[in-house]
């Protein structure tokens, strides 16, 4: 089961885990936009503007342009793997590829949306 992020007729679909760990990563990177979406963990048809999406998108590729993206990613690794939140893990470059790549679907996703809605 996993989450739909929901923008008019454009949806980001993503898995339990990694909307965790987006939501997280979001949250960290620009809390003040998280803030604006308190049920931001659960899908309760909570969401933001599209003004505030493309804030936070900005944020994220700034972010990611400066290394802050790829340190985050590399410190999940380390409690992910601890905790054994996830089987078949895999090593850090693996999880850290992955990350990343969902972040980047996610800064695209934010830069085109009109708002969202968590679903």
């Amino acid at each position: 089961m996993g989450f739909s992020i929901s923008s008019g007729n454009e949806e980001f679909r993503v898995t339990r885990f990694w909307w965790h760990t987006l939501s997280y990563c979001s949250d960290y990177i620009d809390p003040s936009i998280a803030a604006t979406c308190p049920n931001w963990y659960w899908n309760c048809m909570d969401g933001v503007s599209a003004a505030q999406a493309r804030e936070l998108g900005d944020a994220l590729q700034c972010a990611m342009d400066d290394g802050r993206i790829d340190k985050l990613a590399r410190e999940l690794f380390v409690v992910v793997h601890e905790q054994r939140m996830v089987e078949d893990l895999g090593e850090e470059r693996e999880f850290v590829d992955i990350f990343i790549s969902e972040v980047v679907r996610w800064i695209e996703f934010l830069k085109r949306c009109n708002g969202f809605t968590i679903w």
